[in-house]
């Protein structure tokens, strides 16, 4: 897992995924990116998430990203990248 520009993630080259919670990823949005609580986060992998491309998390805090990219590394073996968002 690496840290990624947000310059490169407007590209289109990545599935975006704001694990922020509802009220901050209203608050602050990011152009682009699927808002799915970290919460939420393990139903919606079993139930709908079929990305094909690299993904991109976006949290406000590192521990958010990690717990994240556990779970989607289970379902998914694509590269993972995170944007804090602070």
């Amino acid at each position: 897992m690496k840290k990624i520009d947000q310059q490169h993630i407007l590209e289109d080259d990545y599935c975006v995924i704001d694990v922020r919670d509802y009220v901050s990823a209203h608050n602050q949005p990011f152009p682009s990116a699927e808002n799915i609580p970290l919460s939420y986060l393990p139903r919606v992998l079993q139930e709908r998430f079929d990305c094909t491309k690299d993904i991109v998390l976006i949290s406000d805090d590192f521990r958010g990203v990690r717990l994240a990219a556990k779970l989607i590394r289970k379902r998914n073996n694509r590269p993972i990248y995170y944007l804090q968002n602070e």
